[in-house]
């Protein structure tokens, strides 16, 4: 999932991950979306999906 990114909902251990995207001012996703080089900038995310994410 290029572009996305998962954040663990309570822990590490727990399947449960929520996938966001960063976008830009524009509600566009970053191309390309290098985290390091966009992280000091983004102001929106989009949640796509929140799953079991090892399922």
């Amino acid at each position: 999932m290029d572009g996305f990114f998962a954040i663990d909902v309570k822990t590490r251990r727990d399947l449960w991950r929520i996938i966001i995207q960063p976008l830009d001012e524009n509600e566009e996703p970053y191309d390309p979306c290098n985290i390091d080089e966009i992280a000091g900038v983004v102001r929106i995310v989009e949640v796509k999906e929140v799953s079991k994410h090892y399922e």
